[in-house]
């Protein structure tokens, strides 16, 4: 429950954040939360649901003037990596 209302959170936070800020990285603070549920499944299904996100977050919206299209991409990628880097040690952890 407290994952689901704090992925909702981040991606309201991540949607309003104009493009070139790193707002994707706070999907890693849900995924992180793998580590108090007992679901094995936890962590690699809010891993996905975060990628889809961050990605599609993104894909509609133009940088603003100033920032280049390819740092937005960068990070988008770094958060990716993030966010998969944390589901990987959450479940390695399990």
């Amino acid at each position: 429950m407290w994952g689901v209302a704090l992925f909702g959170l981040v991606l309201a936070a991540d949607a309003n954040l104009p493009p070139g800020y790193a707002g994707a990285m706070g999907y890693v603070v849900p995924v992180l939360l793998g580590l108090w549920v007992r679901s094995t499944a936890y962590p690699l299904a809010v891993a996905v649901a975060a990628s889809v996100a961050a990605v599609g977050v993104r894909l509609g919206a133009a940088p603003p003037a100033g920032v280049a299209l390819w740092l937005v991409w960068l990070n988008r990628g770094t958060a990716l990596v993030a966010i998969w880097a944390s589901a990987a040690v959450v479940v390695a952890y399990r």
